[in-house]
């Protein structure tokens, strides 16, 4: 599998919360499988509402959606549109 640059980070963080929840087992801190699920849901909702505090939204600043848009529609061919 070849890695995208803008996949970097992504897999990077997945990685992390894979070893963090490993630790956590492995301390003893989470101990059944509902605990994993409590683990991962408050640790997204911290996430989520980091990102949202600073404008950023599914990863991305708000900022370069537009831009991002432009782009693809470039690289696809297809023709721009207006964006208000």
């Amino acid at each position: 599998m070849k890695i995208k640059n803008d996949q970097v980070d992504e897999m990077y963080g997945r990685m992390s919360e894979a070893c963090d929840i490993e630790r956590a087992i492995e301390s003893g801190q989470i101990t059944s499988l509902s605990g994993v699920l409590e683990y991962v849901q408050a640790r997204s909702l911290t996430i989520s509402e980091a990102l949202s505090s600073q404008g950023f939204i599914g990863g991305r600043h708000t900022k370069s959606l537009q831009q991002d848009l432009i782009q693809a529609q470039r690289e696809a061919g297809e023709p721009d549109v207006v964006l208000h």
